[in-house]
């Protein structure tokens, strides 16, 4: 607790209370009213002023409860399935690369800072608009070879012959 996070999260657990599954709602948490917050925070032992609980998953859970976090872990899941159903796809892997590279780091930046649902936030805009621009709706363009073919399946296509001998005559 160097930084005085723990403070923090505990004073936010503690604030939300009963409202576990709906929080106590968007944008009604930090900065609502500072004289009485900052006394409160005081008692969990943060003497610095705070606008957002340092955790993303903390923040989403403060104001919007269970419902939110399990919407943020959805939205991950179906945005990281978007990415891996394209890995195969030559045209964009440089796209699908840096999608997953974002996805990844938004997903572990979350646990030391607030960025989910945050306006004016690059992170959060950046995120959403390459998970957008992965999931769209285009077939994938599948190459001759498998991008992430294993030594075995590449050894088992070359035995195969490339083209099928016609049969002539009844079957």
């Amino acid at each position: 607790t160097m930084t005085g996070r723990t403070g923090v999260w505990d004073y936010t657990f503690w604030r939300v209370g009963d409202r576990q599954l709906t929080g106590v709602g968007y944008g009604s948490f930090w900065e609502v009213d500072e004289i009485l917050t900052q006394g409160q925070l005081e008692d969990f032992g943060v003497y610095f002023h705070v606008n957002q609980s340092h955790n993303g998953y903390i923040g989403t859970f403060a104001e919007l409860g269970w419902l939110g976090v399990g919407a943020i872990f959805l939205m991950w899941i179906m945005a990281t399935l978007a990415i891996l159903r394209r890995i195969a796809n030559a045209r964009e892997a440089p796209l699908v690369g840096y999608a997953l590279y974002t996805a990844l780091g938004c997903m572990l930046y979350n646990i030391t800072e607030t960025s989910f649902f945050r306006a004016g936030n690059d992170g959060w805009m950046h995120y959403l608009m390459i998970m957008l621009a992965v999931a769209k709706l285009a077939a994938p363009v599948r190459t001759a070879k498998p991008a992430f073919a294993t030594a075995r399946q590449r050894a088992g296509a070359a035995l195969q012959p490339r083209y099928a001998p016609r049969r002539t005559g009844p079957a």
